[in-house]
């Protein structure tokens, strides 16, 4: 049984340094800076929010049908 030492290449295949087993590794996750971050849950909350105006709107033409 191996402890592997992987060596992983840029289209994220890996071989182990110690047995030459070779592996499929997913791509790391993109690490975003913190302006892209408020970026993002700014525009989350203004589509919340205009999911929550639409849900009152169609509540308020349900009542007057």
């Amino acid at each position: 049984m191996c402890v592997h030492y992987w060596v992983i290449d840029s289209s994220n295949q890996g071989i182990c340094k110690k047995c030459g087993k070779g592996e499929s590794f997913s791509p790391p996750p993109i690490k975003l800076t913190k302006a892209e971050r408020a970026k993002i849950k700014v525009n989350t909350n203004e589509y919340y929010m205009q999911g929550i105006l639409r849900l009152d709107r169609m509540a308020e033409e349900c009542k007057i049908r």
